[in-house]
């Protein structure tokens, strides 16, 4: 059939088309009765339908999240019971109109229900952690196993754990730079005192979140100060002329089963490991143009170096 009734007799237009001419010479009976059945079943398989979609927090009625919440052991981070007599302005005045200033609680709870689930799927691993204690903060993160930076008595036979050998290269100025940082890796003695901001990291229990809470900002078209007379190359970044650390730009690492580096905070780069980006640029067979911290941020018209995909300072 062409007409619009293609979609609204889907189970008359399912019978031979010998009891349709004889309905139709009948006063169609039958097409009114089967309109009836098949209003039902649309309401059926619509209700099929959404008992499906109330399956997945993302496509759920309002009135399924708490459930799915309650489920999967969500802790609300905005409580709806907390909202005490929010529409007195429509209480008092029916005839208002206008938008609803009423939170959407139901939309809020989504978000934190879909979260939840994503963090019991990842089962409390570091990066999960480490992404956790960013989403909660909204600063940049970075979690570390204190007890993966013990130094261990070897079992060579049974257990052995090669990352505890890594003794400090007193020679090397970038590794001893990182000592006592975020980003240390060399192997320490147990720390039996209780964690704290600056003491009683390193033990076989003390997992550490380090937050970065301050951001990192672009300096465009920013002329620098010679450090000395017109002749001399050295300038400071900081058109004041303070000696002003370069930081680098928060982003998030490419890979969610990642951890982050000194790449993906906000903080001032440390001139050895500056250095040392350098060092293996100069090493490079073939230079590109750009390094981990130095590099065009956008294509700029006329010069020949390229864009710089990681740039991050």
């Amino acid at each position: 059939m062409t007409d619009g009734t293609a979609t609204t007799d889907k189970l008359y237009n399912l019978l031979p088309a010998l009891y349709r001419e004889r309905d139709a010479a009948q006063g169609e009976p039958l097409r009114a009765l089967l309109r009836i059945v098949e209003e039902q079943a649309d309401a059926l398989e619509a209700d099929i339908r959404g008992l499906w979609d109330n399956a997945f927090i993302e496509t759920c009625d309002p009135w399924v999240i708490p459930y799915i919440g309650d489920l999967v052991g969500t802790t609300p981070l905005f409580d709806a019971s907390h909202i005490r007599q929010a529409d007195t302005a429509g209480n008092l005045f029916p005839d208002l109109s206008g938008p609803s200033f009423i939170p959407e609680v139901g939309l809020r709870s989504r978000a934190d229900v879909a979260k939840t689930i994503y963090y019991r799927r990842r089962k409390g691993t570091l990066p999960m952690l480490e992404e956790l204690a960013r989403d909660v903060t909204g600063w940049a993160a970075h979690a570390v196993e204190y007890f993966e930076l013990l130094g261990w008595t070897q079992f060579v036979r049974n257990h052995l754990r090669p990352h505890s050998l890594q003794c400090p290269d007193i020679r090397q100025v970038e590794s001893i730079d990182r000592l006592n940082r975020p980003f240390d890796h060399v192997s320490h003695t147990a720390d039996v005192r209780s964690i704290r901001q600056m003491e009683g990291w390193w033990n076989i229990r003390n997992i550490g979140f380090h937050l970065w809470r301050l951001a990192s900002f672009e300096a465009e078209q920013v002329t620098p100060r010679r450090l000395g007379p017109a002749d001399d190359w050295r300038c400071f970044f900081s058109p004041l002329g303070n000696d002003a650390p370069l930081f680098s730009r928060l982003r998030r690492e490419g890979d969610e089963r990642g951890l982050a580096t000194e790449l993906h905070v906000p903080q001032a780069i440390r001139p050895a490991l500056f250095f040392e980006d350098l060092r293996r640029y100069k090493a490079l067979a073939t230079p590109t143009g750009f390094t981990e911290f130095y590099g065009l941020f956008d294509v700029v018209p006329g010069s020949l170096l390229p864009q710089a995909p990681n740039a991050t300072a």
